[in-house]
């Protein structure tokens, strides 16, 4: 285990907070001067108050907490929605020897051991958790009997189900975090959130007397634009050229693994160097293209959102997109990618009308009729505890005539979610209702929540439509859209 220092004292005349913290920054990074975001949150958070700090994606938001663990005796705790992420962020921090680690399912036990053996031996200044950590009593007790310099929330905005990457396990941390000392700060940080995710954020952190710290989610740097493609143009020209007349390494981002395919295919016949990147690859195709990229061996990787989370690499010069995202949430995220060491990058939307339909009608497969969850829902009341079996399921519901696959499908899809909800069980080829659950009030909450959810997909995906359409007045649909 790391434990190359324990804090970085000030220096001589440099006792302010912030003049500890850009101390703490040039020594460990290099950098003289915190930009003027970070100081509006240290200063805020430094000075022992709750804090929620919405920074776009490249704007150096892991520094809001990094830098107040250094800084005295004990250490941070913060909370990360993955393993992918977490593990992403301990590797960035040893390489900067600083003492980091993290605890997680994927580990062995003898790693978890190293872990809690330098927790108890104070060696570790930042440890990252999943929110699944602290919910257990025993972890938290143990924690409390630590010094804890703050309790940090990363990806915040899984805390709202009006967000995107909703995580319920978010919404019980308020009540975890009250089981440490009063005095412990607490941050907030993420790099997108409207003003009802804000909202949300502390409500179910429980922050207290908080201060707010909210930034455009464009940063000054990324050159953004729009570009409508006609339905029988060749749209293969278009991305030629806009890479031909694009310097540097970059991303482009589709919503299929489909187009993936096809456009890096097209690129590699025009010469481009290109990887394609997407999650039915193999790990290890995945991986290649990741170490090729990085390496600086390909110009472009073609992928879907499962590339990019947690990248380190700061001069991304462009990220173009192929279809129009689903959210100005996660079209955002994903553009943060470019332009990290500040210089200009350039990042280009191109859409075509039909896009908005294809994502509706996948919402269709994802998002089944709730008067369907409504006759599964009674037939299997019907049944009691004695359950049903899938076979009589459908017959009672839709027959004894043929059964389309469509139909099939979306049974199937209120299954499952009825089933991830915990509202449901199987076993031995029977389906029932879960024990404590056949109140109509539980799945009356269920499906007051269910539309909720599909009002919000397509409200983000209106937004994104209003974004592509705007013309020079994208930023201030942006704007408009987080309320900042």
């Amino acid at each position: 285990m790391p434990h190359f220092f324990q804090t970085i004292p000030p220096v001589s005349g440099g006792d302010h907070p912030l003049s500890h913290a850009r101390h703490v920054l040039q020594k460990v990074y290099g950098y003289s001067e915190l930009r003027a975001h970070q100081k509006d949150v240290l200063g805020a958070f430094l000075g022992g108050q709750d804090t929620l700090a919405v920074i776009p994606t490249g704007g150096g938001k892991s520094m809001c907490y990094v830098l107040p663990a250094l800084m005295g005796p004990g250490m941070g705790v913060v909370i990360s929605p993955l393993i992918s992420l977490i593990r992403d962020q301990v590797i960035k921090q040893r390489q900067a020897a600083i003492p980091a680690a993290c605890l997680d399912s994927m580990q062995t036990p003898e790693q978890k051991r190293q872990v809690m053996e330098g927790l108890y031996r104070s060696f570790i200044k930042v440890l990252y958790i999943s929110p699944e950590r602290l919910a257990t009593s025993q972890f938290r007790q143990f924690l409390a009997k630590r010094k804890l310099r703050f309790l940090a929330v990363d990806e915040a905005h899984c805390v709202s189900d009006w967000g995107s990457d909703f995580r319920p396990e978010y919404r019980k941390l308020g009540k975890y975090f009250d089981d440490f000392p009063a005095e412990v700060p607490r941050l907030a940080v993420t790099a997108t959130a409207t003003r009802k995710v804000r909202g949300d954020i502390v409500k179910y952190l429980r922050l207290r007397s908080h201060a707010e710290v909210i930034r455009n989610p464009l940063r000054k740097n990324l050159k953004i634009e729009s570009r409508q493609l006609m339905p029988r143009s060749n749209h293969a020209t278009a991305m030629v050229k806009k890479l031909t007349s694009s310097s540097g390494q970059g991303i482009i981002y589709t919503f299929s693994r489909k187009n993936t395919q096809r456009l890096a295919a097209i690129l590699t016949n025009k010469s481009i160097s290109v990887t394609p990147y997407h999650a039915g690859l193999s790990p290890e195709r995945r991986n290649s293209a990741l170490q090729q990229f990085l390496a600086g061996e390909v110009k472009v990787v073609v992928a879907t959102n499962a590339f990019g989370l947690g990248i380190d690499k700061n001069n991304i010069r462009f990220v173009h997109h192929y279809g129009l995202p689903p959210s100005l949430e996660s079209y955002l995220q994903q553009i943060g990618r470019a332009g990290r060491d500040g210089l200009l990058s350039r990042c280009c939307l191109f859409f075509q009308k039909g896009d908005a339909s294809t994502h509706r009608y996948l919402w269709e497969k994802s998002y089944p009729p709730i008067t369907l969850f409504t006759r599964i829902w009674h037939a299997l009341q019907a049944h009691g505890s004695a359950g049903v079996s899938m076979n009589h399921l459908i017959t009672q519901i839709c027959g004894s005539g043929g059964i389309g696959d469509s139909q099939m499908h979306q049974i199937q899809t209120c299954i499952s979610i009825l089933t991830r909800e915990r509202l449901v069980q199987s076993g031995s080829g029977s389906l029932s209702l879960m024990k404590n659950v056949g109140e109509e009030k539980n799945f009356k909450e269920f499906t007051e929540v269910f539309c909720h959810q599909r009002y919000e997909a397509e409200r983000k995906l209106l937004a994104m439509e209003r974004y592509a359409y705007a013309g020079h007045q994208r930023e201030d649909v942006v704007k408009k859209y987080f309320e900042c």
